[in-house]
């Protein structure tokens, strides 16, 4: 996973990559956070207008028909509600290897340095 770092100048190099790439993920991310946010709501919205027009409709029909048809009729804001969720978890996850992967960068550039000043 990780390659062989045998300098400082190409552990501070690889620190300062993964901290753009940090960077520019952090930007994706709240982004995807957003988009999910606005499907969420939107679903939430479509789900609420379709029962209320299902119940209007059909007095006659049961509470559980009522459900059901509002579900069926807001099946395509579900799915892209589920797709931006998941779009946002999988960058949720890039972000948090790459700090991990700063991390040990530091640790790497903290210990060439401090060998640097023994030598």
């Amino acid at each position: 996973m990780f390659k062989q770092i045998d300098n400082f100048d190409e552990a501070n190099k690889e620190l300062f990559d993964v901290a753009e790439k940090i960077e520019l993920k952090t930007g994706e991310l709240e982004n995807a956070r957003e988009k999910y946010l606005l499907c969420d709501a939107e679903y939430e919205n479509e789900y609420s207008r379709t029962l209320l027009e299902t119940k209007l409709k059909r007095q006659d029909a049961t509470q559980s028909e009522i459900v059901a048809q509002a579900k069926v009729l807001s099946y395509e804001k579900k799915l892209e509600m589920i797709k931006a969720e998941f779009a946002y978890k999988r960058l949720q996850n890039e972000v948090r290897a790459l700090r991990d992967k700063l991390d040990v960068c530091k640790e790497i550039s903290w210990n060439l340095r401090k060998e640097r000043t023994q030598s």
